[in-house]
Formats: C-alpha cells, structure tokens, sequence
C-alpha cells in the first residue's frame, strides 16, 4: 500500500500569517476579521409547473466585523474626528495571508469601510477584553 503524502496541501493559513492594515497603516492588535457577502436570490414560477422557471437576483450586500483589544480603539479613536471612532471617514481594509514557504497568498480588500458602534465591555469572570466592532462595507474586492 502507497504512504500517504505528508502535508499534501502544503502549508494552510495561520493567524501569525495575517497583515492586516486600515487606511494604510498596519493594526496588530486584532484578534478576529470577519466579513463576508451574500446576494438576494428567488426562485419564479410560471403557471403549469411545479418547479422553478427562472431565478431573480437581488442585491448584494456585504458586512464585516472586527475584534480589537481595546488599546488599539483607543489608538484609532485618539487619531478620530472629535475622538469618535464613529466619525473616521470611509476606509478599506486589506487583508493578506502569506504561509511561510509557501506561494500560496490569500487576499482581499473590505472596500469603504465605516465604524458602526463604539462601546466597551468588562466583565469580571473574564479575563478577555476584547471587543467586536462591527462594520459597514460597500462590498469585498476578492483578488
């Protein structure tokens, strides 16, 4: 019987291989990125049929989320328009994923984004204190 490959797919993604950067400028203290699109979809029927005839597409809509420690909002927020995060004009947000050795890079870009909450949360039978910030997006640019 043939040995299994090893690590047949090469190195996968990692979080130490992620660069994020917002505006430009290189964010390190998040500890989660979420974002993703979806896209209206309907099934249309005719009469004399049971089944589906035609399919309407809607809009698309993208949403995203970031995970910050809180010393990185205050950075952000120091650097805001009246210390608000809610008032940091649109911005992108690159996302790069390089394995070490290997060719394989993951990318995208989350296209105008803005902050749409600003809070902070602290509870004592935690030790994280970490806070997710969501965001709205026009769209993800996938390279």
């Amino acid at each position: 019987m043939p040995d299994t490959p090893v690590l047949l797919n090469g190195t996968e993604y990692s979080a130490v291989d992620i660069k994020v950067t917002i505006a430009g400028v290189p964010v390190y203290g998040i500890s989660k990125i979420s974002a993703s699109e979806e896209q209206e979809k309907t099934d249309k029927y005719g009469l004399g049929s049971n089944r589906p005839v035609g399919r309407h597409k809607g809009i698309k809509k993208a949403t995203g989320s970031l995970t910050l420690y809180p010393r990185e909002i205050e950075a952000i927020q120091a650097g805001a328009p009246n210390k608000d995060i809610l008032d940091v004009p649109m911005f992108d947000i690159n996302i790069v994923a390089v394995p070490l050795n290997s060719d394989n890079v993951f990318a995208c870009v989350l296209k105008n984004c803005e902050f749409t909450k600003n809070g902070r949360e602290f509870d004592i039978n935690s030790d994280s204190t970490e806070i997710e910030i969501p965001l709205i997006l026009s769209h993800i640019k996938w390279k």
